[in-house]
């Protein structure tokens, strides 16, 4: 009963205190390796999964492949593994291949793996790029390392080039040493906050191109955004220009739209941090809330003004001219006075009514239309008369105004 006890807790795939000895991987293919080199060495691990030390007595290999690292001659212990590492060095154009054959004293001796490999002219590479710092504000320096190695044995030349390349543009390029190109500069931002940037090496003759790609995060200022108007206070219809000034922390002065910056709203561009607009406001006169919307640009993120800017809009002064159609004239005569009324801004007619006087006694009151009005009298005594006339508003966005003139009656 005990014997059936402890065969349920043996190894699967183990014979019960014999070692056991498992290689990974399996098989191992090269690539392309070019003739007369020595390709990368590749690791193999042979573990022991059974329940007593695994001694090894050979280790053989076939083909053009060779062990330059053995770290498998102490044994095995069980739970445990070890290393060796094997290399390619073809002789001719072509496909090898070939067997590393472990001998020991293993249940499942021996173990082997497949060995696999092509002699060409050319040899693959890899390229591997990293960034220093990998988080930066827009506009920051980030130095991007590439390093270039072949896959397939033999070294890239010094001087080759690598170009590196992002959502923005190029970076530009950089010569390789020794294997690894360096280069810094700036990023900012460009629709996301992680920016992608590519290290291209172009490869020659012998040593095919590859590529490889490292993120940045980028990350914008938060501006600051000032609206003013001038003048403030404006008079009705008087143009006023609306300015917004953006400021951050950014390397390079604010760009891209401001939205909003007029009624109705409208994209206004930025230069320099600056946006700038005159307006026609066809607001009545009175107090009015307006802001500003900045839509952001590559350093920076979108913002408003802050708070609301109050523009107060005063009402319009008018002039008033007064004519008379006889002047002198004679008593009983009718004689017609004309009065136009202008306002200082704009070009809409102003309204309202006129009332014509004559020293203290009033003629009549008439509607003013297109800012015009008149009245006829043959009332007027003799002598010198003061004629005036006074215009009155009809609503808050005008200023009264008054004109007068001398009437000779003979």
């Amino acid at each position: 009963m005990l014997l059936a006890a402890m065969s349920l807790f043996s190894t699967p795939g183990s014979t019960q205190n014999q070692p056991y000895g498992v290689v990974s991987p399996t098989s191992i293919n090269f690539g392309d390796v070019l003739v007369g080199q020595t390709s990368p060495q590749k690791r193999v691990s042979l573990k022991n999964t059974g329940d007593s030390e695994l001694t090894i007595s050979n280790i053989s290999l076939s083909g053009h492949f060779a062990l330059p690292v053995n770290h498998c001659g102490s044994g095995v212990k069980p739970g445990t593994h070890c290393d060796v590492y094997v290399t390619y060095s073809p002789v001719e154009v072509g496909t090898d291949s070939g067997t590393l054959t472990f001998t020991d004293n293993a249940s499942n001796s021996p173990q082997t793996v497949a060995l696999a490999g092509t002699g060409a002219n050319t040899a693959p590479t890899k390229t591997t790029v990293t960034a220093s710092p990998k988080s930066i504000m827009a506009g920051q320096n980030v130095t991007f390392t590439a390093t270039v190695v072949s896959l397939g044995g033999g070294t890239i030349p010094d001087g080759e080039q690598v170009n590196f390349v992002w959502g923005g543009g190029g970076l530009g390029l950089a010569s390789l040493q020794g294997g690894v190109a360096t280069i810094t500069g700036p990023l900012n931002w460009r629709g996301q906050d992680t920016q992608k940037v590519t290290a291209e090496y172009a490869g020659d003759q012998t040593f095919e191109p590859s590529h490889s790609a490292v993120d940045v995060a980028v990350y914008r200022y938060q501006p600051t955004v000032t609206l003013t108007t001038s003048p403030n206070p404006s008079f009705y219809r008087e143009p006023v220009t609306f300015m917004v000034n953006i400021t951050s922390g950014s390397p390079v002065p604010a760009a891209g739209t401001i939205w909003a910056i007029c009624p109705p709203p409208t994209y206004v561009t930025v230069s320099g941090g600056v946006a700038a607009e005159t307006c026609d406001l066809k607001e009545d006169a009175g107090s009015y809330q307006f802001g500003a919307q900045y839509r952001g640009d590559h350093y920076n993120l979108p913002g408003d003004s802050t708070g609301g800017y109050t523009q107060v809009i005063s009402p319009s002064p008018t002039t008033a001219a007064l004519k008379s159609s006889k002047n002198p004239s004679k008593q009983g005569q009718q004689v017609t006075f004309s009065v136009v009324v202008t306002a200082e801004y704009g070009k809409d007619y102003v309204s309202g009514s006129v009332t014509f006087t004559s020293g203290q006694s009033t003629i009549g009151t008439v509607e003013l239309d297109h800012g015009r009005g008149s009245i006829t009298t043959s009332s007027l005594p003799v002598g010198q008369d003061s004629i005036a006339a006074t215009f009155a508003p009809d609503d808050g966005n005008y200023l009264s105004s008054s004109a007068s003139l001398s009437q000779t009656v003979q």
